[in-house]
């Protein structure tokens, strides 16, 4: 009808990935040569989006489901001193991780009720992961098992209200409670399980967790040029069940984490106050938000850096600023973005600087656009020089950095009325094939931080060709 929409969207992708290496955040050659053929992904998604119902202006619902499969080939290879001779052995192993499915969907309700805009629904998540064997591709024999068969599963309901409580003033407030469930299989265990680690997991083979979060929000306009926006929230994570076991990261053996089922929720406390001036070609804004975290869930290197752990890192902040802006010149013609964070961290519990913060990010762009075609430039930096407080044991230093990026965009319906809507995109990424290494990324300090070994030096050099239709 008029009033009621249905859709179905689907994809299908089927690719082979070549890792160079740091998931898991090890290089990948020469230490390890590792690629994903297939790498499969099947999508679909059914909706319907309905109108000026009687309990809705708008009412939204969708169901989903996804399944990924991928086989994980893996070359390892080991140098060993025997007498005056090096020896080098390889070993070749194949994991299959097949029907891992992801299954969701959401309800919502849009209502105006006077001055209030009601937002209210439901909402569910379930994931279900296999069992992985690793495979000796020399010998086509079971070489060990990863991981236990395990789901999670959450369910939320939510409600949201916009209020104008004045005409310069608007009040916003939401809640959310959230249940979850974790199951863990308690057979089969696989093979790398030590008698320990295996009562450990059967006595936490169900885990419910469930919290109540919310928000507060206020945005006033002193006047038309001038606003202030503060708020306020209250969260909660869950760790994953493969954060609970002792899995290995990314299908990389050598990186296996040691199992701890009794993660607790993690939960934080944010501030944000800002303030922003702002006229039809112009705007500024300023922002300062402070983040405070009880139970962290983080990764931790021990056991003398031979294995990581999930755990909770106690009472951790995280604070910043964020100045951000646009301007545009030649009746919008050519227009000015840019952004710029600084971000500070500190682990209260240890008494030491929180790992893995960029402290200072910016980006800029310059953008001329027209009916026909867009013409997009873009620098992005992180400045390392400012990252002095680093934790010594899980990280060290990184280097300043900037990266140039041009994009081309045509607007195809120049070509064709069919086309409107449709834009293709042409571009080049790090123009200047520059060096980077991300102050943020995670990373193995047990492997030489060469260029040749560390996979996680920012990309080189990128092609970009992309279709895009809005719709």
């Amino acid at each position: 009808s008029n009033s009621t929409r249905f859709y179905i969207q689907g994809r299908f992708e089927d690719i082979e990935s070549k890792r160079a290496g740091g998931l898991g955040a090890a290089p990948g050659y020469p230490n390890k040569v590792t690629k994903e053929d297939p790498l499969t992904e099947k999508y679909l998604r059914i909706g319907l989006e309905s109108y000026d119902l009687s309990f809705a202006d708008k009412f939204i619902s969708y169901l989903y489901v996804r399944k990924y499969d991928t086989y994980i080939h893996s070359d390892s290879i080991a140098t060993k001193k025997v007498g005056d001779e090096t020896i080098q052995t390889q070993t070749h192993t194949l994991q299959p991780v097949i029907n891992s499915y992801i299954f969701g969907g959401r309800i919502q309700a849009d209502k105006k009720l006077s001055s209030h805009a009601l937002a209210y629904g439901a909402d569910f998540y379930t994931s279900l992961h296999p069992q992985v064997k690793v495979y000796n591709r020399a010998t086509d024999k079971v070489a060990r098992t990863l991981y236990r068969p395990s789901t999670f599963t959450d369910i939320g309901v939510f409600l949201k209200d916009d209020w104008n409580a004045l005409e310069s003033w608007i009040l916003s407030a939401s809640v959310r409670g959230d249940y979850g469930l974790t199951t863990i299989s308690k057979t089969p265990r696989y093979s790398s399980e030590t008698p320990t680690t295996s009562k450990l997991l059967d006595e936490n083979g169900i885990i419910n967790n469930g919290a109540i979060t919310g928000a507060l929000g206020s945005v006033y306009f002193f006047n038309e040029n001038f606003s202030n926006a503060v708020n306020l929230s209250h969260n909660y994570r869950i760790a994953s069940p493969g954060a609970r076991m002792n899995t290995t990261t990314a299908g990389d053996l050598r990186l296996e984490t040691i199992a701890n089922p009794t993660l607790k929720p993690e939960y934080s406390q944010t501030a944000e106050l800002s303030f922003r001036v702002h006229n039809p070609n112009h705007w500024v804004s300023l922002t300062g938000y402070f983040t405070y975290y009880e139970d962290l869930i983080t990764s931790k290197t021990v056991q003398a850096g031979a294995l990581n752990q999930y755990i909770n890192t106690g009472e951790i902040y995280i604070t910043g600023a964020e100045l951000e802006g646009q301007h545009l010149f030649l009746d919008g013609a050519l227009r000015l973005n840019y952004s710029a964070t600084y971000t500070y961290a500190q682990d209260v519990t240890n008494k030491q600087p929180y790992r893995y913060i960029a402290p200072l990010y910016g980006r800029f762009s310059l953008e001329y656009v027209s009916d026909a075609y867009k013409i997009r430039f873009v620098e992005r930096a992180y400045l390392g020089k400012f990252k002095e407080r680093i934790v010594p044991t899980q990280e060290r230093p990184t280097k300043s950095y900037a990266m140039s990026d041009i994009y081309f965009i045509f607007n195809l319906k120049y070509l064709s009325k069919n086309l409107k809507e449709m834009e293709l995109v042409l571009g080049v990424e790090n123009i200047f094939d520059a060096i980077g290494r991300n102050p943020a990324t995670v990373e193995d300090i047990h492997f030489p931080n060469d260029l040749v070994g560390n996979p996680l030096v920012e990309p080189g050099s990128n092609f970009v060709v992309k279709y895009a239709y809005k719709y």
